[in-house]
């Protein structure tokens, strides 16, 4: 007898958690919300686990507390009041159950959860006051079975919400204007979802690989953080491992900060998903990752990328015109394209330069287009590099002239100052003209009876400069702009003409010949020069 019973309670339990199986199975399949899922729930348990009344309470979709009470007039409101039920809820919380008798009914509390994350609380109400100790265990073990397939669903709700939770405030993060703040402000966010012990992300922003266009960070076991923003120096030891990490060697740097060698890593592509922009590799302190984190790790890789797209377009604009230094400075401002870039009038020192004899050069010496192009591209690389190196910027190139502006784009140093950085970039660009007959790259110059040198025009003046046009050029505009080109065309070869303003500024006027005067194209009077010796 005592078996036949116990054997139809073993079938009653199973039947139970099979009947709530197949019920969540379908709000699984459907993709209900947790209100719909549980109003269809409930009713049924009431039949199933022979109560007069259920709640439960637990967190929907946007992680709000919700009350779900079946049927809608149950008598547990008669039995307790709100307060009391909040209470009786925050027992089942700190002792996973709860059995009280009230006014000829038995009230049972089973705790939701799975492992020690809390998913909520079930209250039922039964109308007998006098049940037996084997009853109650009965009636407490038919709910252990409903709540413990109930948890399963509860869970994988939590679950979606914090993966949802943890997406969006990475998203949030990465959408920052300043990346490095969004790197940073990601990383803490993917902290609190994927324990680390140490992390790796490398990040970069030019095909050719260099310091100083790659983005990185280091957290150690012990959370100091290395990164590129650091202005402590690096060794070649260093810098050699953080560039290695983009042919996939990880492990001189994990040597060098002393890491742990069994990691996670991923690799950040390009928005063509061909060429690797980026890696991000960690070491997580249980030493696996589940698939919660490997996906968050997915999905933070994937924001990265979009967001280090977005950034390599702008940084690359603004590398067009701007050293690597000034191009950081600029984005380390949310509001740098207003507050920098934006057209206004200022001061600004001049220089216009372009190979003398370069016309000769082409027809009778190099000839074939590929050859006039190779000298255009090796010559004006380096002049930029002198005028960027001197503190200036790369207005443009016109043919083979060069354009550059010293004073933009914060303004910091003296007048003075820039016409000295001007000059001086003007007589590096001069000497490294003279000796392009003899460049390494330029077999083809070499033994040429051929004078190649470079005309220069300086000038310090009023000029209306920032961003203009639809693709955002830096350059500026101004009479005195105009003057510099038209001076720039009275220069010959290793001649450096400076409009007087120019002379005045500087403020050396030994350095300077006599003022000269010369009549040019399009302007009323003549332009006053003279003639650095």
């Amino acid at each position: 007898m005592k078996t036949t019973q116990s054997t139809q309670q073993l079938e009653a339990l199973l039947h139970i958690i099979s009947t709530v199986d197949t019920q969540l199975e379908e709000a699984i399949l459907y993709k209900w919300p947790v209100k719909k899922t549980l109003d269809m729930l409930l009713p049924k348990a009431l039949n199933l686990l022979e109560a007069q009344a259920i709640m439960v309470r637990t967190f929907d979709e946007t992680s709000e507390q919700v009350d779900f009470i079946a049927p809608t007039q149950t008598p547990l409101s008669s039995l307790l009041s709100p307060d009391e039920i909040d209470a009786l809820c925050d027992t089942i919380q700190t002792q996973n159950t709860a059995l009280l008798h009230l006014d000829q009914h038995l009230v049972l509390g089973y705790r939701l959860d799975v492992s020690t994350t809390y998913l909520g609380a079930v209250v039922l109400v039964y109308h007998d006051k006098d049940a037996s100790s084997d009853d109650v265990h009965h009636l407490e073990k038919r709910l252990l079975y409903w709540s413990e397939a109930l948890d399963n669903y509860l869970a994988a709700v939590a679950d979606a919400r914090r993966k949802h939770t943890a997406l969006q405030q990475l998203s949030d993060a990465l959408r920052t204007p300043i990346l490095d703040r969004g790197i940073d402000d990601a990383i803490t966010t993917l902290k609190n979802y994927l324990p680390f012990s140490d992390l790796i992300l490398t990040l970069k922003y030019e095909a050719n690989l260099d310091l100083d266009t790659i983005n990185y960070r280091i957290i150690t076991a012990d959370q100091t953080v290395h990164s590129s923003a650091s202005s402590s120096p690096r060794s070649d030891q260093h810098q050699q491992a953080i560039l290695n990490t983009f042919d996939g060697t990880h492990d001189e740097l994990v040597k060098f900060y002393n890491l742990n060698a069994s990691r996670t890593t991923i690799n950040i592509l390009d928005a063509h998903d061909q060429a690797i922009v980026g890696h991000i590799s960690i070491h997580a302190e249980h030493h696996h990752l589940t698939p919660f984190a490997l996906d968050l790790l997915d999905r933070f890789a994937d924001y990265i990328r979009q967001r280090i797209v977005d950034f390599n377009k702008e940084w690359k604009h603004l590398a067009r015109n701007f050293p690597l230094a000034t191009v950081r400075r600029l984005l380390q401002h949310e509001d740098y394209n207003q507050r920098f870039l934006s057209a206004r009038e200022r001061n600004v020192t001049i220089m216009y330069c372009d190979i003398s004899g370069f016309t000769k050069l082409s027809e009778q010496i190099l000839k074939e287009p590929a050859l006039i192009g190779k000298l255009i591209d090796i010559w004006s690389s380096q002049v930029v590099e002198f005028i960027w190196d001197s503190g200036g910027v790369f207005d443009k190139m016109v043919g083979d002239c060069i354009i550059g502006l010293w004073g933009p784009p914060f303004y910091e140093r003296s007048p003075e100052e820039d016409c000295a950085a001007a000059l001086d970039a003007s007589q590096k660009i001069q000497t490294y003209t003279n000796n392009l007959l003899s460049h390494p790259e330029l077999p083809e110059l070499h033994g040429k009876d051929i004078e190649i040198g470079v005309a220069t025009g300086l000038n310090h003046c009023s000029l209306f400069v920032g961003t203009f046009g639809p693709d955002d050029n830096f350059t500026g505009f101004s009479s005195g702009m105009n003057n510099t080109a038209r001076l720039q065309g009275v220069a010959t070869r290793n001649e450096i003409l400076c409009m007087d303003s120019f002379v005045h500024t500087l403020n050396t006027p030994e350095r300077f010949g006599d003022e000269l005067l010369a009549q040019v194209k399009n302007v009323e009077h003549p332009i006053k020069y003279r003639k650095i010796l």
